[in-house]
């Protein structure tokens, strides 16, 4: 009896450890672990818009800038008095800008008559200014809005040189000859180049049928890097003295003796060979707004007859 007693409490505490194990077991089985990774969102970027401080007085536009979240700097001659006013700001107000600290607002100054310029000019915000970071929509307005003006501008140059070139066939066929130092079969006077060319047109007696009583010059002159094509009545053209008719010409010549590249366009010519009945004056115009890259050039050229050519014209 005493040993059948003493079994008694071991085959308890042997069949709750099963129960434990075996609760144990249905749990963990049960538990199935999560296979989907956390996902971290970073923070939106705050957007700050540039506020209109133009018109304001100097004291009142710093005070806006500030409260708006911006720095500001000051540039040209007059400088950060609280008096002066604001003329212009740099980006334009309205602008969406990404909040890099304290994004800077460049601010021109004028000096209203009869205000007085007291104490230190502040010149920047005194805590500094962090640098201007378009949003990623404004980002893309503004290279939509530069490509548009550069097409805008690329046409107008385009048409500039068709116009300029529409003229000068005009011209070249109803005049009588050209000056090129009298070399056959050119006009004694001024020497025709490459860039500048002279023509004559004669009268419509008969007496003056066969003389010059008239001349008008074209030129091509270096203008900002690159060229301008203009015209003058007359015997001598200039930018000064003509009128520009084609801008953002370039020249696409490699060679100009004496000298070394960059050469001046070849933009005329004459063609007269053996057997022509009249001489023709050859143009070529390659116009291009952004000489550093190729993509955008526009070449012209055409060979004029000088439809009312004649011999022994008296220049």
């Amino acid at each position: 009896m005493a040993a059948a007693s003493g079994i008694l409490p071991r085959l308890i505490a042997l069949a709750a450890a099963v129960l434990l194990v075996s609760a144990t077991i249905s749990l963990a089985a049960d538990t199935t672990p999560s296979s989907q990774p956390v996902i971290v969102r970073a923070a939106k970027p705050k957007v700050l818009v540039v506020p209109d401080v133009r018109r304001q007085v100097f004291v009142f536009a710093k005070g806006t800038l500030v409260d708006r979240g911006f720095g500001w700097q000051v540039q040209g001659a007059v400088h950060g008095f609280a008096a002066n006013m604001v003329v212009s700001q740099s980006p334009k107000p309205g602008l969406r800008v990404v909040d890099t600290g304290t994004p800077k607002i460049t601010l021109e100054l004028v000096h209203p008559g009869g205000a007085k310029e007291n104490g230190t000019p502040e010149d920047r915000s005194p805590y500094g200014a962090s640098l201007i970071r378009l949003t990623p929509l404004e980002l893309a307005r503004a290279k939509a809005q530069a490509h548009k003006a550069g097409m805008n501008e690329r046409f107008q140059a385009q048409e500039q040189a068709r116009t300029a070139l529409a003229t000068l066939r005009n011209e070249v066929r109803n005049a009588c000859g050209y000056y090129n130092a009298a070399i056959a079969p050119g006009l004694a006077g001024p020497a025709m180049t490459p860039t500048q060319v002279t023509l004559g047109y004669c009268g419509h007696t008969s007496t003056d049928l066969n003389a010059v009583q008239s001349r008008v010059s074209w030129c091509v002159v270096a203008s900002g890097g690159q060229y301008a094509l203009f015209r003058r009545n007359g015997m001598s053209c200039s930018a000064a003295t003509g009128a520009n008719r084609a801008d953002r010409l370039i020249s696409t010549a490699t060679t100009c003796p004496p000298s070394s590249p960059p050469c001046p366009p070849n933009v005329f010519g004459i063609t007269f060979n053996a057997g022509d009945a009249r001489p023709r004056l050859t143009v070529a115009l390659d116009v291009d707004v952004n000489p550093r890259t190729s993509g955008a050039r526009y070449h012209l050229d055409d060979s004029i007859a000088f439809r009312n050519w004649r011999q022994g014209v008296t220049p």
